[in-house]
């Protein structure tokens, strides 16, 4: 085989690799850019939907940290209480009316407010 006819097959050969390879990119580009977008839009979602979960769970107030109490619960003058061995606990947060004359595990935030303990309540269960 003559030197130009190797020259003109490497040309052509060349050629071919670089027209071959500058269209996947863009097309690898174009699956590139779908996947991030459909990504961005799962992740938006999940957002919005961690956003409307917590706006329906009340959450204790900032700085507060969330405790986790065992007790009675009872009903006195109107107004859901915890009654446990250290003392009793006013309710506040979620209706566990339900939930009287059980022993009850509640999950909140505890404050005091005119020498009364009161938690808000975070989620509550049944205790056996």
């Amino acid at each position: 085989m003559k030197p130009s006819r190797c020259i003109l097959c490497v040309l052509a050969v060349s050629l071919f690799v670089v027209l071959a390879c500058s269209e996947n990119p863009s097309k690898s580009m174009q699956a590139s850019s779908q996947k991030e977008s459909a990504v961005t839009a799962q992740k938006e979602g999940a957002a919005s939907q961690q956003s409307a979960q917590e706006m329906k769970t009340p959450q204790p107030p900032t700085g507060a940290a969330s405790e986790v109490i065992l007790g009675t619960l009872s009903l006195t003058e109107g107004q859901l209480v915890l009654s446990t061995k250290s003392g009793d606990y006013l309710l506040e947060g979620r209706d566990l009316s339900s939930m009287v004359g059980m022993t009850v595990k509640v999950t909140g935030a505890v404050k005091e407010k005119e020498d009364r303990r009161i938690i808000e309540v975070t989620s509550a269960e049944q205790v056996q």
